[in-house]
């Protein structure tokens, strides 16, 4: 409970205010008799300087010699003696309220109290003010608060009196007795046998005998630090230094003049002064002047330069005409507007002349403008030109030579500036402002008769106007005509058609699209075999295929393209027409030679051999249609003592290539033994097995490409002879091979054993 009293009590010491109907004890010493009642003083704008002495003028101050005399003035209810004004207070004379006291050398009321009742706590809630009277009993100090009258502040007592039984006045604090048998309670020290809190206690702060004071001021003790808690009149704590307590004087000091940190440095002054907490100057520095009459801001004047103050305060310059107003040197003057000037020297009528338009006066005084051949003008400030006389004009925009063009004459400006007579193609000439032609250019004519784009036509080249004006040339069959030279001819022929004969009267006379002898391009025949088609030479697949389109084509060497658009191109094929049949051929072998023995890689590869032997010569020769083409029949054919013998073998297949691959085993075909035998003269077989087809072979024994396989035995198991094409070894005749294409007939051969060696030919169809 002592802690809410000590709340209390700090609070009031702060600042105490009001008034209570209960005199304090011992206020009789210290309180002037007429001061016992409440009083109110005016301390606001109606303190004075106590030097000025001056008459009633109706501004409130009356002249008096005792404070009766002032109890009707507004200023204050004390009398200066000294000064003869009537004041809120003086030294002798203290009306202030209980809660202030004076300050004699401002002779105002400040705030502080003087006695008890300026200490009075304010009325509120009974029932409150009965509660902290009982903590402040039990916290051992009066029920009231007391005035400090040394430090004008309200404490919790000033003497032993103010405190309850057992409780001293340590500090402006009542606090408990102590001794060294009694200590105090925690939180409390014990200093001349009181307990006190020496974090807050003026009289021991921070430690016993510790005492705080502060001369013109009131202390304070916080944190068990002693610090100026306020300061007296117009003394001001400025540098929170307790030390040397409230060291300005803010009524005087150029510092901190009516508040801390407040400088008096009057602009564009000298002798700066505070005076009664304001700032002054003593006067001011050339050419500044205070035209305000605000003495705070110094002389915020330059009458040397500000045209409303030009001199001297309120000397304002007057406006001129075209021109702005300046001060110089305290001077009134004027400058010309950008533009303008003052050409006459009469400052009168201002700046009388527009220099951006004044012929006369044209961007500075006296210059005058002239043009040949026009009228000048003046734009800007520069000399330009109104207009021109007559068929003269400016055309290169330069003043100097005026209107230098004569525009009637001028081929470069005919009838106006820029208006050149560049006709195309021709010799120009200006006259009266027209262009027209005197001349055109070789080979070109001006056959529209229009001036405008000169000799328009290049009759070299003119389809119009070959030659000359009026010739035009006309398109051939198939063709767009032509001016080369100036004379007419083939422009470029239509689509596919050609000119082949190199008469342009009869236009692209050939199409190249399905003419023969002019495919694709004038000259390229595609032969007796090949036909035209969209500007392409194409071949019959096959002799077949020809035969068919050429019933009555002979036997012999034809180009044939079996893939037709594909990527191989057209070769040279021989085709042996036989009735209706149009046989190709496909393979020349010699039976006396190995190329085309049985083991022989030309009969699984697609390596050709004389690819360009395609007749019926006993050159060797493995040609394209080997590799390439269909068929559904083969002719074979054996030449035997000069003799050729021909068998038709029906056999179907994509190309006799396939039928020969690594992989390919044996495949039968059915002409028959004597057919096969019709192929020699003296044919010897044995007389069993018969076994025919491709790559009709026994290993071990006889083995044949195309052909025939006869045994001695009653089956096929060791044949011994053969008739057909690429032969390999026989067993019989010790492995050997005597012959490649033709007939072998061994170990007991019907006609006897013998070897025949015979050329052949294999053709497809």
């Amino acid at each position: 409970m002592r802690r809410r009293a000590f709340f209390v009590l700090a609070s009031l010491t702060l600042g105490c205010s009001g008034s209570s109907g209960e005199v304090a004890e011992g206020a009789a010493d210290t309180l002037d008799d007429a001061t016992t009642g409440d009083v109110s003083v005016d301390t606001g704008d109606a303190s004075i300087d106590p030097g000025d002495v001056s008459a009633d003028t109706g501004d409130g101050f009356v002249p008096c010699k005792t404070d009766g005399e002032c109890a009707s003035s507004t200023a204050g209810k004390a009398c200066d003696v000294a000064s003869g004004n009537c004041v809120p207070c003086t030294a002798t004379s203290d009306v202030c309220a209980p809660s202030e006291h004076c300050d004699p050398a401002a002779m105002k009321c400040v705030s502080g109290c003087k006695a008890d009742e300026g200490c009075a706590p304010a009325t509120g809630d009974a029932g409150a003010d009965a509660e902290d009277a009982d903590d402040a009993a039990e916290g051992g100090a009066s029920t009231k608060p007391r005035c400090d009258v040394a430090t004008h502040t309200c404490v919790e007592c000033t003497k032993d009196d103010h405190c309850a039984p057992g409780y001293l006045c340590v500090g402006n604090v009542c606090s408990k007795g102590c001794s060294s048998s009694k200590p105090c309670p925690t939180g409390e020290t014990c200093c001349t046998g009181a307990c006190v809190d020496v974090a807050s206690n003026l009289d021991h702060c921070g430690k016993c005998g510790e005492k705080c004071s502060v001369t013109s001021g009131s202390a304070k003790c916080e944190a068990g630090a002693c610090a100026v808690a306020s300061c007296s009149g117009t003394l001001a704590d400025c540098d929170k230094d307790y030390s040397n307590g409230c060291e300005v004087d803010t009524a005087t000091s150029l510092t901190s003049c009516g508040a801390c940190g407040t400088n008096c440095e009057p602009a564009h002054a000298t002798g700066a002064a505070c005076t009664s907490s304001t700032c002054g100057y003593g006067a001011c520095e050339s050419p500044w002047a205070d035209c305000d009459g605000n003495a705070a801001n110094g002389c915020e004047w330059s009458v040397a330069s500000d045209t409303a103050n030009c001199g001297s305060c309120g000397n304002a310059c007057p406006a001129v005409a075209n021109a702005t107003s300046t001060c110089s040197s305290g001077t009134c003057g004027f400058t010309c507007l950008t533009g303008f000037a003052d050409c006459d020297g009469n400052a009168a009528n201002g700046c009388e002349v527009n220099l951006t338009s004044d012929v006369a006066h044209c961007g500075t005084c006296g210059k005058v403008c002239t043009v040949a051949n026009g009228t000048p003008a003046c734009v800007g400030g520069a000399c330009g030109i109104a207009a021109c006389s007559g068929p003269f004009r400016d055309c290169n925009s330069s003043v100097s030579d005026g209107c230098e063009v004569d525009t009637a004459s001028s081929t470069s400006h005919c009838g106006g500036c820029g208006a050149a007579c560049a006709l195309a193609n021709a010799t120009a000439t200006c006259s009266s402002g027209a262009c027209a032609i005197a001349s055109c250019k070789p080979s070109f004519a001006d056959c529209d008769g229009n001036v405008a784009n000169g000799c328009e036509v290049d009759v070299q080249s003119s389809m119009a106007n070959c030659g000359s004006c009026g010739r035009p040339c006309l398109p051939m069959p198939h063709s767009t005509a032509a001016c080369t030279s100036g004379t007419c001819g083939l422009g470029s022929c239509i689509g596919w058609y050609r000119d082949c004969n190199d008469y342009w009267l009869d236009g692209c006379e050939k199409s190249t699209a399905s003419d023969p002898y002019n495919c694709g391009a004038c000259g390229n025949a595609c032969g007796y075999e090949g036909v035209c088609n969209d500007g392409r030479c194409r071949y019959p697949i096959d002799c077949q295929a020809l035969r068919d389109i050429r019933p009555l084509s002979a036997s012999g060497a034809y180009k044939i393209d079996p893939d037709g658009v594909g990527p191989t191109s057209p070769f040279k094929a021989w085709c042996e027409m036989i009735g209706s049949e149009g046989w190709t051929l496909a393979l020349k072998l010699d039976g006396t030679k190995t190329t085309f023995a049985y083991d022989s890689g030309y009969w699984t590869s697609g390596v050709l051999i004389n690819p360009g032997s395609a007749d019926l010569s006993l050159t060797e020769a493995k040609l394209a249609p080997f590799t390439m083409l269909p068929f559904s029949q083969l002719r074979l054919g054996m030449r035997d003592g000069g003799v050729d013998r021909w068998i038709t073998v029906n056999v179907a297949g994509t190309s006799l290539q396939s039928y020969f691959t690594t992989t390919t085993g044996f495949l039968a075909t059915g002409a028959g033994r004597t057919a096969w035998r019709s192929l020699l003269a003296a044919p010897t077989l044995q007389p069993n097995c018969g076994r025919e087809g491709f790559n009709n072979a026994v290993a071990g024994y006889a083995r044949v490409r195309i052909g025939i396989l006869a045994n001695g035995e009653n089956d096929c198991d060791t044949p011994d002879s053969f008739i057909g094409f690429g032969a390999g070894p026989v067993a019989c005749l010790g492995g050997a091979t005597p012959v490649t294409t033709g007939n072998v007939g061994s170990c007991g051969s019907a006609e006897g054993d013998r070897s025949t060696a015979t050329f052949g030919w294999v053709f497809v169809r």
